[in-house]
């Protein structure tokens, strides 16, 4: 079972990722470097990690890919205020 739900987005965001599991994200890397180029070569990844940590200044993070690979410094949380559009 994957351990995130993957979806297409159009904007800011090129794809999004609701985590589904209640343990951290990056215990995941082999997955998301497996699935991720699926989607999208090169922008921006919205994750959403409320299974893991429902803290709002926490819950959301970004990340950017190019040439398919993800950019492991790229990580960062995303303020939930800045958010609020992209979660339903």
């Amino acid at each position: 079972m994957k351990a995130f739900k993957y979806e297409k987005s159009e904007g800011k965001y090129q794809l999004r990722l609701t985590l589904l599991s209640f343990r951290c994200p990056f215990e995941f890397m082999d997955e998301l470097n497996e699935e991720i180029p699926k989607y999208i070569q090169n922008g921006l990844v919205f994750i959403d990690e409320t299974e893991h940590n429902d803290n709002p200044e926490k819950r959301f993070m970004e990340v950017r890919v190019k040439d398919g690979e993800i950019l492991i410094e790229s990580f960062a949380f995303i303020p939930d205020d800045v958010v609020q559009d992209l979660v339903e």
